[in-house]
């Protein structure tokens, strides 16, 4: 067998076998739209029959008091004390950071105050 009738034979088996699949794949879908077809039928039929035995009970609604929440004073979530901090973005970071180092929410955290301490790392360092 030389180069060209390989080529031809490797077509036409790789064309064969392609038909093959979607033929396949055609009657499988075939055979869930009438398989889907068959459970439509059957679930309205079995429908029908259990809307006749089912009836419905009266729900009476009971109102319930629900207290309010107590007004906190002072510090309290989401208040901190600033000091020598002018930017709230950077107190909003700080808290993230904390938060995330911690792996505790961020509404499970207090923080009381946040206060600017200047940092001496830039002239130790040298």
């Amino acid at each position: 067998m030389n180069l060209s009738n390989t080529l031809i034979f490797g077509v036409n088996t790789t064309i064969v076998y392609l038909a093959l699949v979607f033929v396949v794949l055609i009657i499988l879908a075939g055979i869930i739209r009438l398989q889907s077809k068959i459970l439509k039928l059957l679930l309205k039929q079995k429908m029908e029959v259990n809307e006749v035995k089912v009836n419905k009970p009266i729900v009476e609604v009971k109102h319930q008091y629900v207290p309010s929440a107590p007004v906190k004073t002072g510090l309290t979530k989401g208040e901190a004390k600033l000091v020598d901090i002018e930017d709230e973005e950077h107190v909003a970071v700080i808290m993230a950071a904390v938060s995330n180092a911690a792996n505790i929410p961020l509404t499970a955290i207090r923080i009381k105050s946040i206060k600017r301490i200047d940092s001496t790392w830039e002239t130790t360092r040298s």
